[in-house]
């Protein structure tokens, strides 16, 4: 139920952002009937929500990632850049 309410609080929040956002940069869309402008919102946050979860989610994967690594927990994925450190290391002994 929380869940839920902060979902919507989010998506309010988006919604009051691309809405603002768009009528500044362009007025145009007042000459829209109201069913249209909504569309036009809708499809915009949609999106940008689409782009804010896939973020959020990449982000808080490697969270994850560096809480394993940090605690020693389980099984964690080594970055390019730490794989290619850790080969270096190895060749050099220590």
């Amino acid at each position: 139920m929380y869940t839920k309410l902060i979902e919507m609080r989010i998506g309010v929040v988006i919604w009051d952002i691309v809405k603002n956002f768009i009528d500044q940069k362009c007025p145009e869309i007042e000459e829209l009937s109201q069913i249209e402008q909504e569309r036009v919102y809708g499809s915009i946050v949609q999106s940008v929500s689409e782009i804010i979860l896939d973020d959020v989610l990449e982000r808080t994967h490697d969270m994850i990632d560096e809480l394993q690594r940090d605690y020693h927990w389980g099984a964690y994925r080594l970055d390019d850049e730490d794989k290619k450190l850790s080969y270096e290391e190895m060749s050099r002994g220590y």
